[in-house]
């Protein structure tokens, strides 16, 4: 709640602004690491070879709930938010921004555009100067996919 406070402040201030947005499948975007997870696969997840077509055109399953290995974090897995947190600090650190504080693990800091930003779990609120807004979403944009 601090820093949420503490990333609104700072936007309000003149000739700053606040936005906000979620990082689009965030938890995705990085690889499980750990002990090995098996998920079931929902059917319409599944892929065309998994299928063969009967004799009357239907498609039916050639398996009976077939289990993955899951490779992405997703959320709900207990350890997904801890490696989208090491994934976004990573790729936050390409693009000039740095940890504010140990204490504030979610508050980032870029010295050359004078922005903060807060990330909590999957969603990303920047402020600081108008003028350095437009590029930071782009470089975290393209650094996030």
């Amino acid at each position: 709640m601090q820093a949420g406070k503490a990333v609104d402040s700072y936007g309000l201030m003149p000739g700053n602004v606040i936005e906000q947005a979620d990082a689009e499948a965030a938890y995705t975007l990085c690889e499980l690491k750990g002990p090995p997870t098996w998920v079931r696969l929902p059917e319409d997840r599944w892929p065309d070879e998994w299928f063969k077509i009967d004799n009357r055109g239907n498609r039916v399953p050639l398996y009976n709930a077939p289990v993955v290995l899951l490779r992405r974090a997703l959320y709900g897995h207990p350890d997904a938010g801890t490696y989208w947190e090491m994934h976004a600090e990573a790729h936050l650190k390409k693009v000039g921004f740095e940890l504010i504080s140990e204490n504030w693990p979610c508050v980032h800091w870029n010295s050359q555009t004078k922005m903060i930003l807060i990330v909590y779990v999957g969603d990303m609120q920047p402020s600081g100067p108008r003028i350095a807004m437009y590029d930071t979403w782009k470089a975290l944009g393209k650094e996030l996919k």
